[in-house]
């Protein structure tokens, strides 16, 4: 803008409106991992840049002034997805701007932290990795999107009294695909109680980005009982934004959320209920945003039931039928065999619905095709 200031009268410049985020390349970019298409992700991304470039030279000289949301706009079209190697774990990009950053280092279990819709709007708590103002300090396991349970042969890693260690994670790329593959184990004060492999898989369009959770958890070396209890299991902590209910003491005043299911549940009622998904819409940054959580049809007790707060919890829990007020004690605990695997599977999108409405139906529908 510096350089092409001087060359618009003052009510010129006033009609400048920047309304997307414009994170240009900077001189250090982190190290790519190497794959198949990763060079060709580079290209793509950089010819990103000089597309954008180009654009605003041309709309400079054709009408003397800038629409910087069009560039914005333009600039997206071809934007790949980057997955890069960090101190931490894995940085996700959608061409320049961060999505999240899978962070296998820093906590008793791997965490998605931060996470941003477009426009770069965040979408889940910060606290605890982060102090910020507005933001109930509550529960501070709840670590953005993270994935435990609260009894596990009668260890609670909900609330990290055990620990969910990554042993390793690998970038894998090619044919379309974009994913993080992490070996963890859950272990206990004196064994490891369960091995859990995860691939995260990763898209975007130009009104939403999403994270599909492919989980397979294997019990090597004994049973694993997964106990009946509400504290599980996929799960995220929204942005307050996205509260149904403000906490003044907590620091959060003002609030702008709502929930729905696809058993048009709604609210608190949403909570303990069966759906196969479930859906959260509020206000960020000014913003109308949701997230839409979806169950696939294959996973164990499909559709299943939710730990979802009016507070901003957000989890699908299969486990917690007892404490759902849906059975007798115990009802919902599932023994998995020594020898056996269990798996599960997940997506989460993150919608900034300026850029158009979110279809819940039709994005169920669509991830129900995944194999």
């Amino acid at each position: 803008m510096s350089h092409f200031q001087n060359n618009f009268t003052a009510n010129e410049m006033n009609r400048v409106q920047l309304k997307r985020s414009l994170a240009l390349p900077t001189a250090k970019v982190p190290q790519l991992e190497k794959s198949s298409n990763s060079e060709d992700v580079a290209i793509t991304n950089y010819s990103c840049f000089v597309r954008r470039l180009l654009l605003s030279i041309l709309f400079i000289s054709q009408t003397g002034s800038i629409d910087l949301e069009a560039i914005a706009q333009e600039s997206n079209e071809g934007a790949a997805l980057i997955l890069s190697r960090t101190d931490l774990g894995v940085l996700v990009r959608i061409g320049s701007e961060e999505f999240t950053q899978f962070d296998a280092a820093t906590h008793q279990k791997p965490i998605f932290f931060p996470v941003f819709a477009p426009d770069q709007i965040p979408m889940t708590r910060s606290r605890p990795m982060i102090e910020q103002d507005g933001e109930a300090a509550d529960h501070p396991h709840h670590k953005s999107i993270w994935f435990a349970h609260g009894a596990v042969n009668g260890v609670d890693f909900w609330s990290e009294k055990g620990q969910i260690k990554n042993i390793d994670y690998e970038i894998v790329e090619g044919n379309g695909t974009h994913s993080i593959v992490a070996n963890n184990e859950w272990r206990s004060k004196t064994r490891t109680e369960l091995h859990e492999q995860t691939a995260y898989s990763f898209g975007f369009d130009d009104r939403s980005r999403w994270i599909d959770f492919d989980i397979r958890l294997s019990a090597i070396d004994q049973d694993a009982i997964f106990g009946d209890t509400k504290e599980g299991m996929m799960a995220l902590r929204v942005h307050p934004g996205l509260r149904l209910h403000a906490d003044p003491k907590q620091g959060v005043a003002k609030v702008y959320g709502k929930i729905i299911n696809s058993a048009g549940d709604k609210d608190s009622d949403a909570w303990g209920k069966r759906s196969a998904w479930v859906r959260y819409d509020g206000i960020v940054n000014d913003t109308q945003v949701a997230i839409l959580f979806c169950d696939h049809p294959d996973n164990l007790r499909h559709p299943t039931t939710w730990h979802a707060r009016d507070y901003g919890l957000f989890a699908a829990n299969p486990f917690g039928l007892h404490d759902f007020g849906l059975g007798p004690e115990k009802a919902g605990e599932y023994k998995l065999e020594k020898g056996k695997s269990l798996r599960f599977r997940y997506r989460i999108v993150f919608a900034n619905l300026k850029f158009g409405a979110l279809d819940s139906e039709s994005v169920f529908n669509d991830f129900t095709q995944t194999k």
